[in-house]
């Protein structure tokens, strides 16, 4: 396998998660400084998932026939553009539409880079290559995300989307030197790839995704307010407890699929999702607790947890998708996605009422009721199939 050319690929997907991801971090001080609450500051979250979620198989067709590395530059030029772009923004409204482009730039980006790995692999390196691509999403939790917390700190929200700017335009001038041309082909139609969601077992599979992973976006969009109301003292925090979450997170990405593997997949999104739900009830009893090292112990722990279990749902829902699709695997799995970015969006959404209707404290709890609606789908699904 040629490291040289996967390298560029898996860089984009890095910045692309760290871009998706940064915000958790950085949330608190973006309300202020552009002077709206926190509810509406974590609009723009919702934004960005809603636009992935439906852009991505839209925009697949579209661009389906396109010669690949020119797809892949123009996307990640315009990614560049949109988060250079969003360290100058004016305001909100400003801020929204940067957001709008980078997302769509995303849509477009991840796709082609995943189907251009797996051309330029060969057979025997086919997953491995996907691995290392898509690989790049877990790790912006581990180390792009607390980076732009970090220099969110520091110096302001701002340099953290200009550190994913930076890291766009090394992954543009990376894939220009060293990928080859490579023509596009003709995909399956739009109507096409909605076809999996039309079996019923396949449609439930993607509520549960869309309800389980939504609901923890509720909690995970605010993450750095719940760590504030933990230390009692600021936001300094909040890039170490993102460091956690993404430790476990990796962690829990490999045990599930093993688990998948080893117990079947139904087997393990129930037991994994029954400790999503406790971690994140554990979550808002720790901001009960009276601020300082007690809170944090047990905020912390509940974090890892959290990115334990939650990610390693994912690969279990994807093993359970790929036994219900053997054919259709490719389209199932997009619809899959989409299925959690809408999540995200509606669960970012939510998280905004409850900041506002509610406290900041109360976001683990309706996270976890809502994890708890996904657990009983789950049961439904197995239910429906007896």
């Amino acid at each position: 396998m040629n490291w040289i050319r996967i390298f560029p690929l898996a860089l984009g997907t890095f910045a692309i998660g760290t871009d998706n991801f940064i915000v958790a971090g950085v949330l608190p001080l973006m309300a202020d400084d552009l002077h709206v609450s926190l509810a509406v500051a974590g609009i723009q979250a919702t934004v960005f998932s809603l636009v992935y979620a439906l852009g991505a198989p839209i925009l697949a067709s579209v661009t389906e026939r396109v010669e690949r590395k020119r797809i892949l530059l123009a996307s990640m030029g315009m990614f560049t553009i949109a988060n250079a772009g969003t360290v100058l923004v004016p305001d909100f409204a400003t801020l929204l539409v940067m957001r709008v482009l980078a997302a769509a730039a995303a849509a477009v980006f991840s796709p082609i880079a995943m189907a251009m790995a797996a051309e330029l692999s060969g057979d025997a390196h086919r997953g491995k290559a996907i691995s290392v691509v898509t690989g790049g999403l877990t790790v912006s939790l581990v180390l792009g995300v607390p980076v732009g917390a970090i220099l969110g700190e520091m110096a302001s929200w701002r340099a953290g989307f200009g550190f994913v700017a930076t890291l766009g335009l090394i992954c543009m001038i990376g894939s220009a030197l060293t990928l080859p041309k490579c023509a596009g082909s003709d995909g399956p139609s739009f109507l096409e790839r909605l076809r999996p969601a039309t079996q019923p077992d396949v449609g439930l599979v993607l509520i549960q995704s869309l309800v389980i992973v939504g609901s923890t976006f509720i909690a995970f969009t605010y993450l750095a307010a719940i760590v504030s109301e933990l230390d009692g003292s600021g936001r300094r925090l909040a890039a170490g407890f993102l460091f956690v979450y993404g430790v476990a997170a990796m962690i829990g990405n490999l045990l599930g699929g093993r688990s998948a593997d080893r117990i079947g997949g139904d087997s393990t999104t129930k037991r994994v999702v029954l400790v999503l739900a406790a971690s994140l009830a554990v979550l808002s009893v720790a901001t009960w607790l009276p601020s300082g090292t007690m809170a944090l112990a047990v905020g912390a722990a509940a974090v890892a947890m959290w990115g334990l279990s939650g990610w390693a749902f994912t690969p279990a829902q994807f093993s359970r998708i790929a036994a219900m699709c053997p054919t259709q695997m490719p389209m199932a799995f997009a619809l899959n996605t989409s299925a959690i970015y809408i999540g995200a969006a509606v669960g970012a959404a939510v998280g905004g009422i409850v900041v506002t209707a509610l406290s900041v404290t109360a976001l683990g709890w309706v996270a976890a009721i809502g994890v708890l609606a996904g657990f009983a789908l789950l049961h439904l699904s197995g239910a429906t199939r007896s």
